[in-house]
């Protein structure tokens, strides 16, 4: 007679060994990509433009920006609007202005100035266009891709059960 042996229980200790693996290499990869991919995201956007003077440009859907005058090689003045808020700044070449709306700050760093046009940079946040209610979802953006990773996880072990 042939001797059985007994595999009754290895099939669920291989189960748990793979759901603890799944879930030490899910933990690992979300605290070192999450961040990176949030910050990708999330981060600031800059947009580069050279305009002539008494120039309005659409920097992006809730932000005009005018040249109202220039000094070439010193300075330039510029008039940024967003929504009714309408903020003025001269700004020397090579340095920057902070611009405060109600939906954020916007730098402006002006990279050169002539008698007649000026180039500068423009930095403000992502979600600087959206309404305050859209801006809310980029709030909680890190949480709801933590809660995805760990819905996936938790799926992964219900799907082994």
């Amino acid at each position: 007679m042939i001797p059985r042996t007994d595999n009754r229980g290895s099939t669920t200790a291989d189960n748990a060994v793979k759901l603890v693996v799944g879930i030490a290499v899910l933990g690992l990869l979300s605290a070192f990509l999450l961040p990176v991919a949030v910050n990708a995201i999330y981060a600031d956007t800059t947009t580069t433009t050279q305009q002539a003077t008494l120039e309005t440009v659409d920097v992006n859907g809730e932000l005009n920006a005018t040249l109202d005058s220039t000094t070439a090689g010193t300075d330039a003045t510029y008039t940024l609007e967003s929504g009714d808020q309408s903020i003025t700044n001269t700004i020397t070449v090579g340095s920057n202005a902070t611009f405060s709306f109600d939906r954020g700050d916007v730098v402006v760093t002006v990279t050169d100035s002539t008698s007649d046009n000026a180039t500068a940079e423009y930095e403000y946040a992502k979600d600087f266009a959206y309404s305050s209610g859209a801006s809310a979802l980029w709030g909680i953006l890190g949480l709801l891709l933590v809660l995805g990773a760990f819905l996936f996880v938790v799926g992964m072990a219900l799907r082994n059960k």
